[in-house]
């Protein structure tokens, strides 16, 4: 069975809580037992294996999924990557992988939706996002100027907006 650690001592009575307050008590159980209820989820629809699984936002078109730190991985961190339909947005880095899960969880991504990047990244809408990106890379690493950078990025836009209009209309 899964379990959080922290909900794990919160079920021996190992918790020690920061406040005597019963009602502020009553209310992180219930908050803990709540992530422990989306831990275990998520564990159980991956077979204890969560990495490379792109879990989505219930309420949004956001996605986010686990992977091994790349800038750094002798340290055996994990990072949560996060995306939406126009590409990456975040990422954060976590010293294990319960915490890495509890970050998604927190950040209210825990509904499996294993195989929606790919489908995603073969978008007009996401491909754009792809261009400006790297558009905004270069400006940021001093290869084009600010000026250079806004007159590609307007390009890229115009060169999308056919495409992405068709896409958004349903013509394939």
């Amino acid at each position: 069975m899964y379990v959080l650690s922290a909900y794990k001592e919160l079920l021996d009575g190992k918790k020690q809580f920061a406040s005597k307050i019963p009602k502020f008590q009553d209310m992180y159980r219930e908050k803990l037992s709540s992530l422990n209820s989306k831990y275990v989820q998520i564990m159980e629809s991956t077979s204890g294996d969560p990495r490379y699984t792109e879990f989505k936002h219930p309420r949004e078109d956001r996605w986010a999924f686990i992977v091994s730190e790349m800038s750094f991985p002798e340290e055996g961190a994990y990072r949560v990557q996060c995306f939406d339909r126009r590409g990456f947005f975040s990422h954060l880095t976590y010293k294990s992988l319960e915490l890495a899960i509890e970050a998604m969880i927190n950040d209210n991504f825990y509904l499996n939706d294993k195989g929606c990047l790919e489908l995603i990244s073969s978008t007009a809408l996401w491909n754009r996002g792809v261009e400006l990106g790297s558009v905004l890379q270069k400006s940021n690493s001093k290869m084009i100027t600010w000026i250079e950078a806004n007159k590609q990025s307007e390009q890229i836009i115009e060169n999308y907006e056919e495409a992405i209009a068709a896409e958004l209309n349903g013509d394939d």
